[in-house]
């Protein structure tokens, strides 16, 4: 039988996940950033949040980001990972 563990405030039980003592039930949603234009994610953040879930879930599309070998562009417009996971962090995410 498995037993707790527990990593400072996150506690995994065979019954789930708690946070400081609170169960709580991951619910995702995914948004591949590099599909939509930057000035839409906070639109699509703002749905997520507002359909209750509790994370976001995206995928890295490396044939848009390296589109000449070698070269890798994560800051041109919806390229722009770290603004997209900024967003997300903002609500929550």
């Amino acid at each position: 039988e498995y037993g707790y563990e527990t990593y400072g405030a996150l506690t995994i039980s065979p019954k789930g996940l708690l946070v400081n003592s609170q169960f709580m039930q991951l619910r995702f949603a995914q948004v591949d950033y590099w599909k939509y234009g930057a000035d839409r994610w906070d639109y699509l953040l703002d749905m997520v949040t507002d359909a209750g879930f509790n994370g976001v879930y995206t995928s890295v599309c490396w044939h848009r980001h390296e589109r000449t070998a070698g070269a890798l562009d994560f800051i041109s417009g919806n390229l722009d990972l770290a603004a997209f996971l900024d967003k997300a962090t903002q609500r929550g995410l």
